[in-house]
């Protein structure tokens, strides 16, 4: 299964049709006379492509027997009225793809998604000349491919992939803008995370005619990630840098592109990162698109807090060779969000005397959001995964006046539904990542990325980014991880600029800065 995923890394873009999931144990369906009236119409419409293709094949020439036209007694029979209901239970299954529906919060939906477990064949045929005449004749696209994706529970998804398209907007647009090939690749890797606001920007930047907002939104397309609807494009900031304390300088860049008196959403996240990979930060932007997609509030920052040494080393207890210092956790989380506009690493919690937990946090984040732009109202909101949620205090998180977000896996929301309740439809919203990406992101955990580099041949970078998958290397993080080579005194010092945010005693913060200094010394 995981090489069938492999040899399509290619299509790795898809647009999910969650609604279109159905049972392959239960064959019987019940259909309501308004729903029998729809699905007769797409019947109908089957019907037609059918018909479309047969006659295509009837002007082939007699002498190709692939391209033969069907024996009479072949064709499909004519339509019956009465047999619909049992033709619709027989087949359990629609014909046309809808457009898909937008994301909605937890406790309305339904399953809206599945893990992709087996990859077919794209349907339709491999000629080109064919299937050109057939799009036209039946306005299909044939430059979107089909594909099922069929889970373990029996369930089916029906998925189009939308990449290549996308693809030649970008070729398209590149020949009426100058771009260069540094952001021409950035931009596929933009369509590979397949995000809903990006693939509305770059069909709409496909038919605008003026050239400079063209480019105007291509840069900032490429400067965001995943453009945010609230943000004037081409704003400069009017803020000072200086007046400005860590880690509130992005969010000041976002919030100077604002009117005052707004109630504005920062998102905030802590965990281990023993170490990060690629969804923790994928896990903010999905949660950004549905905040703006589906709510009146700009999200103006996104705050990452790496836990506290002493939960970490409780963590890996059993294996502390795996366990990440926080100098080495701290420049890695740096590192995945330098390109980033708005998501920033907040050094606070990890530079405590002690563990704090995510209500401390929650708690810090909005005090100095309020005392440092006290014109603006803030609403912050926990964006955690299944495994934390479930943890969490639906009665503090309430009574603090805070939010959570759990962006979910494929897989996942069954799960989750069974173990929250009524209660938390006021305080939680469950969002489902439905994106179809490359096997290596998509099962991607802080300790499947630990076990590839105690392999040592096992390539990391798809899960955890250039930028880290550099930082790995240059200090052999994968290396003392395998137990290869020992971590160093050197390895558990603070770096010289995390040292004002440390929060020691004053003999503790001379002895540490002594220590960094002999380490240095000796490199």
């Amino acid at each position: 299964m995981k090489r069938a995923l492999q040899q399509h890394q290619d299509e790795s873009t898809y647009e999910r049709r969650p609604h279109l999931v159905i049972s392959l144990e239960s064959q019987q369906v019940e259909f309501t006379p308004r729903t029998t009236a729809k699905h007769r119409d797409e019947l109908v419409a089957l019907r037609q492509r059918v018909h479309a293709l047969e006659t295509l094949l009837a002007q082939q020439p007699d002498h190709d027997p692939v391209l033969k036209p069907p024996h009479a007694t072949k064709l499909l029979p004519p339509l019956a009225a009465a047999d619909l209901t049992m033709t619709l239970s027989a087949s359990a299954s629609l014909t046309q793809l809808p457009p898909p529906s937008q994301t909605q919060p937890a406790f309305t939906l339904p399953r809206q998604a599945t893990a992709p477990g087996l990859l077919l064949q794209p349907l339709g045929p491999t000629s080109n000349g064919p299937t050109k005449a057939m799009a036209e004749s039946t306005h299909c696209d044939p430059r979107m491919s089909t594909k099922f994706i069929a889970d373990q529970d029996g369930s089916l998804v029906v998925a189009v992939s939308k990449r290549s398209r996308l693809y030649e907007i970008i070729q398209r647009v590149s020949n009426r803008v100058r771009i260069n090939d540094e952001q021409i690749l950035r931009l596929k890797k933009i369509v590979d995370a397949e995000f809903g606001d990006v693939i509305a920007v770059l069909e709409g930047v496909d038919v605008e005619p003026d050239a400079s907002v063209v480019t105007e939104k291509l840069h900032h397309l490429i400067q965001t990630g995943s453009p945010s609807k609230h943000f004037a494009q081409g704003s400069p900031p009017k803020f000072h840098a200086p007046d400005v304390p860590y880690p509130l300088i992005k969010i000041a860049h976002a919030l100077s592109m604002l009117t005052a008196n707004q109630e504005v959403v920062v998102l905030v996240s802590s965990g281990a990162y023993n170490p990060v990979h690629m969804l923790h930060i994928r896990a903010f932007y999905v949660a950004r698109q549905h905040i703006e997609s589906n709510y009146s509030f700009p999200v103006v920052g996104g705050i990452i807090s790496p836990c506290h040494d002493t939960y970490v080393r409780t963590k890996n207890r059993r294996k502390p060779r795996e366990m990440i210092p926080k100098a080495h956790r701290l420049a890695m989380l740096e590192a995945a969000t330098a390109s980033s506009t708005w998501i920033e690493v907040d050094k606070w919690e990890i530079t405590r005397r002690r563990v704090l937990d995510y209500l401390s946090t929650l708690t810090h984040v909005r005090e100095i959001c309020e005392h440092q732009f006290p014109h603006f109202k803030f609403r912050v909101l926990y964006v955690c995964g299944v495994n934390t949620i479930v943890k969490l205090s639906h009665t503090a998180l309430k009574e603090e006046g805070f939010g959570v977000m759990a962006i979910c896996r494929p897989n996942q929301t069954d799960m989750l539904h069974k173990h929250l309740g009524a209660k938390w439809s006021k305080t939680a919203i469950v969002v489902e990542d439905t994106g179809v990406l490359a096997c290596e992101l998509e099962r991607a955990t802080s300790f499947r990325v630990r076990q590839a580099l105690i392999q040592g041949n096992v390539d990391v970078a798809p899960m955890v980014g250039k930028n880290v998958d550099e930082y790995m290397h240059r200090h052999r993080i994968g290396d003392k991880v395998a137990g290869r080579e020992p971590w160093t005194s050197g390895d558990r010092l603070w770096r010289a600029q995390d040292l004002p945010h440390v929060e020691y005693i004053e003999s503790e913060l001379i002895q540490c800065r002594h220590n960094d200094a002999a380490s240095y010394a000796d490199d």
